[in-house]
């Protein structure tokens, strides 16, 4: 086997490598054999799935982001000091425990991390062994997120082991500057992929193997002594309708060899498009996706169709995650009413401002659970984000995803450059009214990533941006180093959450807890209302009224209505069965057809069972998701 592909730890157990899936179809349809080791499935049979969730749940923390690098430093990084004790206090920086039961929370948590790193030095030894009997030639590792010092410690042993045999790394890591870092910093990793690899990877390997000139967006050996080239090359593949369909079929094997088939329900992920169409027109000013490359560029209709149709008879498997950063809208047209056909579980990320007709389509199509990026319910905060929605829209989207059956993941955000805590206290006293509608999981603070247009205008803000803390415990780096390799960065001073921000946040908490329990109903002319803010559990409208809350279905124009119908509006205002908001009436209730919550109790993405993730502090206004 001249090529062996490797995925490390961590990453979600029930989602194979789409990357090197993909990457493995495109090597055979070139005539070039390869396979793919899964080496988060091995660790996970070695150590349980109790531990391996624990690490890969804590990305929800802002302070337990690099928890799983952190793990396997000592490993990749031998010579390494290390500082429990700062570690555990960034860990526990924003813990609500105290005294006894702090002190005890931190022994366990350090018991755990140790237990977890003799684990993974095992693990490494263990997968170096089992990559090493194919006899490649070449090894290469993807490293998204938590995956890069595990990918690291690998390499490095394989290095070790048998220094002939060419090393090499790829992934959302290894981009631009921290594919340099990469590079520079780790001389046992021989080549490092820039951005897409679809388009570039037989050169490479036929480069690689048999010598000659590497492919543009790869740094190789030769960059170390001859430096690096400016600007920083990334590679970019649009082709998307070119591309084979990814071989998920050492996945699965695995997955029964390991014995976790019968823990682990898989969703497959697919690519539809890459890229985003709203970023290329106006970039959020806090995400740092694509690398930089907005560019959008989406398969042709008949091709997602006919891909999905392939993967789903031959590995028996109805659920996909599609990771597009945004959904086609053409493909409302187009691919929605094909999936109608299928009874198949969808999930995809949209723009927030959808119309009441293209969710009802989503629905109908089987696409129950969808990401609308929908950040916040006010227009001024929306407006520091470019998000190119209003409020209106926000909460419209609310409304008819709860008629429709539409189950949303979504959190509301703060910490923008500069918004005005009192925004978020109007926020908070609006909640009530939203009761019946599904809450957002949490209300947060962003993250700086690398490539956001807050990161690319640093300069420009009146506060530092820095590399993740828990880096500096990770990593045996100079500061400067260090903060080329990072992706997300935190800003320097601190900002604590404001009056306004601390109210929506409870306000948040507060509608997680009441909206199992909350409905508003309009059945002809009469209300059943279980809001807690309810000021009648049951009222009779009058035929006017009943009118009034259909033209508001939308959101009415406030200065499009007649007197007397604004000053109805208002009595409905008062009632709570109209919002009043971005200058709009907005009718609340929802159609007696709507169907109980949840929707769609599984993620098409997949799910580990048991999730045991043991919550080692109780998050609290600086956690982030």
């Amino acid at each position: 086997m001249d090529i062996v592909f490797v995925s490390m730890p961590f990453v979600d157990l029930y989602r194979p490598s789409l990357g090197l899936s993909l990457l493995k179809s495109i090597l055979a349809r070139d005539g070039m054999e390869s396979r793919i080791l899964y080496g988060s499935l091995t660790l996970a049979r070695s150590i349980g799935l109790r531990d391996y969730s624990w690490i890969t749940d804590s990305n929800r923390f802002w302070s337990h982001v690099l928890l799983g690098e952190y793990v396997y430093a000592g490993t990749a990084f031998p010579e390494r000091s290390r500082d429990d004790s700062a570690m555990l206090d960034l860990l526990f920086q924003y813990s609500a425990l105290s005294g006894d039961s702090l002190v005890r929370a931190r022994a366990s948590s350090l018991a755990r991390i140790r237990r977890l790193e003799k684990s993974v030095r095992e693990h490494v030894e263990e997968m170096a062994h089992r990559v090493l009997e194919l006899e490649p030639r070449l090894v290469g590792c993807t490293s998204t997120f938590q995956q890069h010092v595990g990918s690291l410690a690998l390499l490095r042993r394989i290095r070790e082991l048998r220094p002939e045999v060419i090393t090499m790394m790829g992934g959302a890591n290894c981009e631009t500057q921290m594919g340099v870092a990469t590079h520079r910093n780790f001389p046992w990793v021989d080549y490092v992929v820039s951005g897409d690899g679809d388009g570039l990877v037989v050169d490479l390997c036929r480069a690689a193997l048999e010598g000659g000139q590497s492919p543009r967006g790869i740094l190789t050996p030769e960059h170390r002594t001859k430096g690096y080239p400016l600007p920083i090359p990334r590679a970019t593949y649009r082709a998307l309708d070119d591309l084979p369909t990814p071989d998920f079929e050492d996945y699965f094997a695995q997955l029964e060899s390991e014995d976790l088939q019968r823990q682990v329900r898989v969703g497959l992920p697919v690519e539809t498009s890459r890229g985003c169409w709203w970023g290329a027109i106006s970039h959020c000013t806090f995400c740092g996706l694509n690398g930089g490359s907005m560019g959008f560029s989406s398969k042709k209709p008949d091709q997602v169709v006919q891909e999905l149709d392939e993967l789903a008879n031959r590995w028996g498997v109805t659920s996909f995650e599609v990771v597009d950063n945004i959904l086609d809208m053409d493909y409302f047209q187009s691919v929605v009413p094909e999936l109608a056909e299928r009874e198949w579980n969808v999930f995809y990320e949209t723009k927030s401002n959808l119309k009441r007709a293209q969710v009802e389509a989503l629905a109908k199509a089987g696409i129950r659970w969808i990401q609308p990026g929908i950040e916040a319910l006010d227009s001024r905060v929306l407006g520091l984000m470019k998000k190119g929605a209003r409020g209106v829209a926000q909460v419209n989207l609310l409304k008819w995803a709860r008629t429709y059956g539409v189950q949303l993941s979504y959190n509301l955000l703060w910490d923008f450059p500069g918004e005005e805590d009192a925004w978020y206290q109007e926020t908070a006293e609006m909640l009530p009214v939203l009761h019946h509608l599904q809450p957002p999981v949490s209300m947060t603070n962003i993250r700086f990533d690398r490539y956001s247009p807050y990161f690319r205008n640093k300069e420009e803000l009146d506060f530092e941006l820095k590399p993740h803390p828990l880096s500096q415990h990770v990593y045996p780096l100079p500061s400067e180093q260090i903060a080329e390799l990072a992706y997300h960065f935190y800003r320097v001073p601190l900002v604590s959450a404001g009056p306004g921000v601390q109210a929506l946040q409870q306000g948040v908490q507060d509608w997680n807890q009441a909206f199992p329990t909350s409905t508003l109903i309009l059945d002809g002319d009469t209300v059943r209302d279980t809001r807690p803010c309810a000021p009648n559990p049951t009222r009779v409208l009058t035929p006017a009224e009943v009118e009034l809350l259909g033209r508001c279905a939308e959101g009415q124009v406030a200065k499009s209505l007649e007197k007397g119908a604004r000053l109805l509006a208002e009595e409905l205002v008062e009632s709570k069965l109209l919002l009043r908001i971005d200058g709009r009436y907005l009718s609340l209730p929802l159609p007696p057809t709507s169907p109980e919550y949840p929707y769609q109790p599984e993620f098409p993405g997949g799910e580990v069972y048991p999730n045991l993730f043991e919550h080692i502090y109780r998050p609290t206004a600086r956690t982030s998701f």
